[in-house]
């Protein structure tokens, strides 16, 4: 049972591994475009549709994390949603937003713009 495991688990780092080289070969910004192609729901459109919309609710996650940084930070909203777009969240959708974090860390992002990426996904849960 261990040797299975290790199998099963060795198979997964390895395409972590994958992933994680391939997915870095181009910028997250790179990404956004790919949204418009990705159908949030029937009727509201794209997920780059619906992102745009959500952005003007006074109480979105845009006002609430990025308004308070400055103009050129504050720019790079468009960012969050896209590591859906990357090989290793469509391997492992429980990274969305972590990895997004890491992609644009690694892209040169400034580090407000990397946590509100990760932070625009909490809380993941009731508790």
């Amino acid at each position: 049972m261990v040797a299975g495991n290790e199998r099963v688990f060795a198979g997964a780092l390895a395409d972590a591994r994958f992933f994680w080289d391939q997915d870095r070969r181009v910028t997250l910004a790179s990404r956004v475009e790919a949204l418009s192609q990705r159908v949030f729901h029937a009727k509201l459109g794209s997920l780059r549709d619906r992102w745009r919309e959500w952005r003007g609710s006074p109480t979105s996650w845009y006002n609430t994390c990025l308004a308070p940084m400055s103009f050129g930070h504050a720019a790079r909203w468009q960012l969050a949603k896209a590591d859906l777009s990357t090989g290793m969240v469509g391997e492992f959708p429980e990274l969305q937003g972590t990895m997004g974090h890491y992609y644009a860390l690694h892209d040169g992002e400034h580090r407000a713009v990397a946590n509100a990426i990760a932070e625009h996904y909490r809380p993941l849960g009731p508790k």
